[in-house]
């Protein structure tokens, strides 16, 4: 196809159509008049000093591999001009957007965000099982179906991604530094050192943080983040890694998944994604502490009210063995509101009392004779 019929089988406007732009290319969104329906155009000029990076090469890889998790592309045309060569890829138009758009928008349920994550860990996991790296993981990067009413993310843009070619030979060369947003970017990308596929879980890590915290553990504060200073505030964060009170709100085993994400020391971080849908398959939840997001915009803390735990309070117990629990232990579909002038440290050390209680309970009941085998 040439120029004349590209541009007659394609339409679109360079200001109202533009999707989304950065240093590797514009995104437009266009309408495909032969299968008359709306595509998105993916457009990145051909740099001579990195023929790595070339968008072609990008829709090459993904061809080879297809999952349920990963974005794929209709095809690929490179177009030349007097300003050189530029490639032009062709995907679905995805009209949910991305990740972060859709946590912009939208008032997701915990249970929504849990799926949401795990489809994620599903996609990262058959990446490195073919020795991708992704090296650029973030909500920006993941567009969002949504049919019946259930959210699929999909991995999208490896402009900067690695093939290992030997997967015996886990380390590669970082060289192109600070590529990825920084935000997401491990410890290793950001100071040049060699790193390896949980590279992508240190990302993965801040992703899960967003969602399930309210907001980014790593900001530049008052300066830009493409600034010297905004980049070194952001560096020094990183560096000092999070604190497990950061997470003391999110539930397990999410909560020791993020820790071991974000883990400065690439070497103790979390090795492999499938370590974690493992945990998330075989976990067993315990009487422990639930929360739940009030909202989902980036500042502040979130945490507005402590749902208990109520599975122990599913029990055959006589009325009289339920009366003294019963009037504190409310259920599963209420919460427990607190005031601001209770921390959420405090709300939380309540609710723990009362699941206890309600443990307490379900023990008796496993001795009451009523319910004995």
């Amino acid at each position: 196809m040439n120029q004349q019929e590209f541009a007659k089988r394609y339409t679109y406007n360079l200001q109202s159509d533009l999707l989304g732009e950065g240093s590797f290319g514009r995104v437009y969104r266009a309408y495909d008049n032969y299968n008359h329906e709306y595509v998105a155009l993916k457009m990145q000029d051909v740099t001579p000093l990195h023929p790595e990076l070339r968008l072609r090469n990008e829709v090459d890889m993904v061809a080879r591999y297809e999952h349920k998790n990963i974005a794929q592309y209709k095809t690929c045309y490179t177009f030349i001009d007097y300003k050189g060569e530029t490639d032009i890829a062709v995907m679905r138009y995805y009209e949910d957007g991305n990740l972060q758009d859709l946590l912009n928008r939208a008032t997701l349920t915990l249970a929504e965000r849990y799926d949401i994550l795990y489809q994620i860990l599903e996609g990262i996991d058959f990446l490195h099982t073919h020795n991708i790296i992704h090296r650029d993981l973030k909500p920006q990067n993941i567009l969002i179906v949504r049919h019946e009413g259930k959210y699929s993310p999909l991995i999208t843009d490896f402009g900067i991604s690695k093939e290992l070619h030997d997967s015996h030979h886990s380390h590669i060369s970082n060289s192109i530094v600070g590529a990825g947003t920084l935000a997401y970017a491990s410890p290793e990308q950001l100071t040049q050192r060699y790193f390896d596929t949980n590279t992508d879980l240190w990302s993965f890590g801040v992703i899960a943080f967003q969602m399930l915290v309210g907001y980014l553990p790593f900001n530049s504060g008052e300066y830009s983040p493409t600034s010297e200073l905004g980049r070194s505030t952001i560096l020094a964060q990183i560096n000092r890694g999070i604190s497990a009170d950061s997470v003391i709100g999110v539930a397990e085993p999410w909560r020791s998944i993020i820790l071991g994400c974000i883990e400065t020391d690439h070497l103790k971080r979390t090795r492999h994604a499938k370590q974690i849908i493992d945990l998330l398959d075989n976990y067993t939840p315990s009487v422990a502490t639930q929360t739940t997001l009030a909202d989902n915009s980036n500042t502040g803390s979130k945490y507005k009210d402590v749902t208990p735990d109520t599975e122990a309070y599913n029990c055959n117990a006589t009325e009289v063995q339920h009366k003294d629990i019963k009037a504190n232990l409310k259920p599963q579909s209420q919460t427990v509101e607190y005031p601001e002038r209770q921390s959420l440290a405090e709300a939380i050390a309540e609710v723990d009392a009362r699941n206890e209680a309600a443990k307490e309970l379900k023990n008796i009941c496993l001795r009451c004779p009523s319910t004995a085998s």
